[in-house]
């Protein structure tokens, strides 16, 4: 649902639609996901914490390319995101941001 999310940010918003950064973002998330899930279920709270911080540079990508001028063009008038769906969509990243601290912690909590 959240990689999802994130493709239509960048879909919605092309000057922002640069390769690179798409694909490291993308890579990020899945193989951060995996290694989360793998660890969580190994019972290795230091491998969740090395998938979270692949989780967060997903994120901050996220962030990077929502910041107001982050591509190489003007936002065009149509097809751009509308100032609530951006608002949701930043908002969605916070609650993001905020809870893999919280994820990682508690694996720490119930592993120890």
């Amino acid at each position: 649902m959240t990689q999802c999310a994130m493709g239509q940010a960048r879909f919605r918003r092309p000057e922002v639609m640069r390769a690179r950064g798409g694909w490291v973002q993308i890579g990020c998330w899945n193989l951060g996901s995996a290694v989360v899930i793998g660890a969580t279920l190994a019972g290795q709270p230091v491998a969740v914490d090395l998938g979270s911080a692949l989780l967060v540079i997903a994120v901050a990508i996220a962030f990077r390319a929502m910041r107001p001028g982050a591509g190489t063009a003007a936002r065009p008038a149509t097809g751009g995101m509308s100032p609530l769906t951006d608002l949701a969509y930043r908002t969605l990243l916070l609650v993001l941001a905020l809870s893999i601290p919280v994820g990682m912690a508690l694996s720490h909590v119930r592993h120890s």
